[in-house]
């Protein structure tokens, strides 16, 4: 026995309230002894909490250490066919155990997802809860949504457990069989004769299961939906089989003498409530029975843990995935139990009910008995067994959870703690408490959760669901008042709007933005054995550290110029002084140029930050330095320098270059939708089939339907677009007029007020979003009066244009609003395309080319023609053509000629400033005294093409730097050689060598 590594098991329930749990209640007689027994011997704590109000995510933060709401999953639950929320690289806390050495196993529900498959081997999509997936011919699967005979992806199995016996989902969601590893079994388990029976599990086959009501005895409370069931599933017995194949990994981990962390997540005591026949009656009523049941089972477990002489290193976890149900809060109520103790709300809601559960913790030797009220969630038990086996997370493993070890150990918890936790709703809701577990704010109006719930009285209060994100916001203080009866921002003190702008903020922090993110972080503090600032796996993931020694902290491994712990701060390599080989040093870029040394191009203009500020002085922030709607890298491959806006590529004036723009933001509003909710009701939600997502449409001033009138809001990228705009035209096909009886004009708009569709708060409105220079650009009956009538409009009424796909610019008005956009002379906004006559009219639009026509395009597009860019080095000899027309009055010369034969090259003499043609015309440079007597710099540099100027020093000729480790960033003032050329001048940083010898470099593109 090796009590380094202790072996850790998790019981987890389902829907098991704070005092469901008699050690954490009150209520005579107890319906949990043998959890009572258990709590006499572990550390209770009343402050622990669950990730989430429900199940699915409770259970993806407790596999993960990270909230589930950073997944697509901002609400509500799986279903038993859906997909694995769990990413195949995604860490998990069974992952760790595995790679310690644990033997790791799971045995009960699951309830993240995993992955099946149809009969032709393709995964099948989010089926949920379907109780259609077999046909009624067992000869063959080929009419089947689902075939059972194949591997499924995604288990535990493939989530760090190296064994897995278990259910999807919860006991009332298909399939209705036991799944072992990576195969659903028939007769995978069952009870005959009081003995659980495991001998006759065989991989199943979809002739052999059956579909309808699952097999129930009439000792059930609750609804249980249809499905895909095995015969031999009991619903009744399935904790009896839970509890015995945990005992047989039990027996197997005593005999191997392996460390081992086996998971059991209950579906107990969710509904349905299924009872063998020996505990009914057990107590004063159903849910009580189950109760009981549930906890007898448990027992079970933990006997057989101490009967193979385990428990004595073996570290225990109990808790909940959430508070009790409210039917079965209600079923204890009524019966003189009381399922969420002293705190608002139930499973699903915000409030304290629906997620402060039972947490208890026993570890031999380790942890004391008692009771804390210490405020965790329970992602923070295993970073605290990760803490104690000395595995270092790295910071994007478990961004949300904290050890809580010197807890367990007895102690008190170190200063730098996470500042706050976050919970979460059935329907999305997000609520910030401290760190302490004193304020707690609830980022919505009320329960988040149900419409109808308890309040901490046991009152049954109605119409409380609320609004998620809305305001008031509610703030409580759970030292003063852990029952949630009095929302301080209610008529609220100055402390308390500077209490909830805190929190707000904490929460802001934590989640990303002002919904639910997925860029925030919690800012849980690293494990860091020697306390030297830098956290164990940095130090154990970088040569020469000792995570033991904190004097490396301090030194400067790679000679760069910052320390080891500034290097960890600025996520640079501690033994590279170019972390991103950009030329330029780490120390240079944070405390010279204020660049990235981890990111070699700043700006994302192809050019990498070293060579934009040692070799073409072009600003490495900006991708476009010079302003002049050209990206520096483009302006160098035009020959152009992207220095100087006076150049700029040429242009052709016979070759056009032509964009089709798809929209890049679509947004359908309704006449009843607001800022938060754009209610666009009009396509397929009102019974228009064929709308699509491109779609306008109105109704008569009178009558039914009118939340179906609908306007279209687009919005265009044209970044991509840059000058010398030729025309702009808009291309739009009717694919769809919704009936054969009514016509009306459509108008183009632009949009001249900012609106978005992804902060959720700036939709735009029916009519009240501000436009301008309004048009008319057809009818919808342009191409006749059928139903599907379909055509490109010609930009005004009764004017098609057949089949021509080259769209529309009446009165070159669609051209000069791109060219305002482009030029920033209009803010882009986008369009707006509506009826601006009230009918029983619509129009949808195409949104994708036809593919059974040739020659079209029906997609709808903003095609740009731009004259097209031709280098102003048409030879591509390093001269800038007007250069060579000027002084050779030809392009027969080449750049690397020296047509003077002067011993300098055509290309140097154009970059600094020399006579090509004359060969007593040399380059002109200068070495002045500035005041402190060091020696500056300087020539002439030419500004009308795109050549770099790289310049280099050494002190004996032999060994060459960059200039910038001895001179300042160069400095442009006016050269004598007109305004083609600009002198440079490079001004000391400080004392110089006694002597210094300076090469130009000249680069061409």
């Amino acid at each position: 026995m090796d009590t380094n590594t202790p072996n850790v098991i998790m019981i987890f329930y389902d829907d098991m309230g704070y005092s469901d749990m008699g050690a954490y209640g009150d209520a005579d007689p107890t319906l949990t002894p043998n959890l009572d027994s258990f709590a006499t011997g572990a550390l209770r704590f009343t402050a622990g909490h669950s990730a989430d109000a429900v199940c699915t995510p409770s259970r993806y933060a407790l596999m993960t250490g990270r909230y589930c709401w950073r997944t697509e999953l901002k609400g509500g639950v799986n279903g038993g066919y859906s997909p694995s929320l769990l990413e195949s690289d995604r860490f998990t806390f069974a992952k760790m155990f595995q790679s310690l050495g644990y033997t790791t196993a799971m045995v009960g529900k699951w309830h993240i997802g995993m992955q099946f498959y149809d009969p032709n081997g393709d995964p099948i999509s989010d089926l949920n809860n379907n109780n259609n997936v077999l046909d009624n011919d067992d000869s063959t699967t080929s009419g089947d949504l689902i075939d059972f005979s194949r591997a499924i992806s995604n288990t535990p199995y493939h989530s760090g457990f190296d064994y897995y016996f278990g259910t999807t989902a919860s006991l009332d969601m298909p399939p209705y069989a036991w799944i072992e590893n990576d195969r659903l079994l028939y007769k995978g388990g069952f009870v005959t004769n009081g003995v659980v029976d495991f001998s006759q599990a065989v991989p199943a086959v979809n002739a052999l299961l059956e579909e309808g009501q699952p097999n129930s005895t009439t000792n059930t409370s609750g609804n249980v939906r249809g499905g895909v069931y095995d015969p031999y599933f009991i619903m009744e017995d399935y904790l009896q089989v839970q509890a015995a194949k945990v005992a047989e990994l039990l027996q197997a981990r005593a005999a191997d003498d392996q460390p081992f962390f086996i998971y059991i997540p209950f579906p107990a005591p969710h509904s349905p409530w299924e009872l063998q026949d020996q505990f009914v009656g057990s107590t004063a009523y159903h849910y009580g029975d189950y109760m009981a049941q549930t906890d007898f089972y448990t027992g079970a477990i933990l006997d057989a843990l101490a009967t193979n002489g385990l428990a004595s290193n073996t570290v225990v976890f109990i808790s909940s995935d959430n508070g009790p149900e409210k039917f079965a809060q209600a079923a204890s109520l009524s019966n003189g139990y009381d399922g969420n103790g002293d705190f608002r709300g139930v499973k699903r809601d915000n409030w304290e009910g629906g997620t402060r559960v039972p947490f208890l913790v026993r570890w031999p030797g380790v942890t004391p008995v008692g009771t804390t009220d210490h405020f965790c969630w329970q992602g923070d038990f295993y970073a605290a067994m990760a803490e104690y086996l000395q595995y270092d997370f790295s910071p994007e493993e478990v961004p949300d959870a904290e050890s809580i070890l010197p807890v367990l150990q007895g102690g008190t918890m170190p200063a730098a703690r996470r500042e706050g936790v976050v919970q979460h709703s059935m329907n999305g809701q997000l609520a910030v408490i401290d760190q302490n577990g004193e304020w707690k704010l609830l980022d919505g109006t009320g329960s988040g959760g149900y419409t109808d719930t308890y309040d901490a009285d046991n009152v049954l209060l109605t119409g409380v669901d609320g609004v998620v994100f809305g305001t008031p916001r509610q703030l409580f203080n759970l030292y003063s008042d852990p029952g949630e009866r009095t929302n301080l921002l209610l008529n609220a003190a100055q402390v308390h709007l500077d209490k909830e702008a805190e929190l707000y903020a904490l929460l802001n922090e934590i989640r990303g933005d002002e919904s639910y993110g997925t860029d925030g972080n919690s800012n849980v503090p690293m494990f860091d054995t020697d306390g030297d600032g830098l956290p164990n796996y940095y130090e154990k993931a970088n040569a020469g550290f000792d995570y033991l020694n904190p004097a490396d902290a301090a030194l400067d491994f790679d000679g760069d110029g910052l320390t080891n712990l500034l290097e960890f701060a600025y996520t640079t390599d501690p033994n590279d002084p170019d972390t991103d080989d950009d030329l330029l040093g780490d120390a240079d870029e944070i405390n010279r140029y204020g660049t990235s040394p981890v990111d070699a191009d700043g700006d994302d203009d192809s050019l990498t930050d070293g060579a934009e500020i040692l070799k073409w002085d072009t600003d490495p922030a900006l991708a476009d330095t010079d302003g002049d709607g050209y990206l520096d890298a483009e302006e160098l491959s035009y020959f152009s320098n992207p220095r100087s806006a006076m150049s700029v590529p040429a242009r052709s004036m016979t070759e056009t270059e032509k964009l089709e723009l798809s929209p890049s933001v679509v947004q359908a509003v309704g006449v009843t939708g607001t800022s938060s909710a754009p209610a666009d009701l009009g396509g397929a939600a009102g019974s228009w089939a064929n709308a699509g997502t491109l779609y306008v449409r109105e109704r008569s001033t009178s009558g039914s339907r009118q939340q179906t009138r609908t306007q279209l809001f687009l919005k265009f990228d044209v970044e991509s677009v840059l000058a010398d705009i030729q025309s702009a035209r808009l291309r739009i096909h009717q694919k769809d007029r919704l009936n054969n009886l009514y016509n009306g004009d459509l108008q183009l708009a632009r949009v001249t007020e900012e609106w978005d569709n992804t902060s959720g708060t700036n939709y735009p409105l029916f009519d009240a979003t501000a436009i301008a220079d309004a048009f008319i650009f057809g009818r919808n009956d342009d191409f006749g009066m059928e139903a599907d009538a379909s055509g490109f409009f010609g930009g005004a009424a009764g004017a098609p244009a057949a089949d021509d796909d080259s769209g529309f610019d009446p009165g070159g008005v669609i051209s000069s609003m791109v060219t305002n956009w482009v030029s920033g002379t209009l803010p882009n906004y986008g369009i707006r395309i509506a009826f601006p006559v009230r009918g029983l009219t619509g129009s949808a639009f195409s949104d994708a080319d036809d593919p059974s026509t040739t020659n079209v395009n029906e997609n709808l597009q903003l095609i740009v023609s731009t004259f097209a860019r031709v280098s102003n080095d048409g030879d591509a000899d390093g001269l800038d053509d007007a250069y060579e027309w000027a002084v050779f009055s030809n392009l027969v010369q080449t750049g690397s000629a020296d047509f003077d034969a002067d011993g300098v090259n055509n290309v140097i003499e154009q970059a600094l400033g020399s006579d090509p043609t004359d060969p007593d015309s040399k380059p002109a440079q200068a070495a002045l005294l500035n005041d402190a007597g060091n020696v500056m710099f300087s020539y002439n540099r030419y500004r009308r093409g795109g050549l770099g100027y790289e310049v280099k020093v050494s002190a004996d000729f032999v060994n060459w730097v960059s200039a910038d480790t001895y001179y300042n960033s160069p400095e442009t003032e006016a050269s004598d050689l007109g305004d083609d050329y600009e002198k440079v001048v490079l001004e000391p940083l400080g004392d110089m060598p006694d002597h210094l010898y300076l090469r130009i470099l000249v680069h061409t593109p």
